[in-house]
């Protein structure tokens, strides 16, 4: 639980990092919300396998 936690706060670190440096809001905090969703569900496959 500790590593996954970590996994995706760091996604999450990441993503802020790139909405910081455009000013176009809401699109980006899609865009951040997909590519989250997509890292989570690409850990849990990797977990699986």
């Amino acid at each position: 639980m500790d590593m996954k936690w970590h996994a995706n706060a760091h996604v999450q670190h990441s993503a802020k990092e790139e909405a910081d440096q455009f000013w176009w809001g809401k699109h980006i905090d899609l865009k951040i919300n997909k590519s989250i969703n997509a890292n989570i569900k690409l850990r849990k496959l990797q977990f699986i396998i």
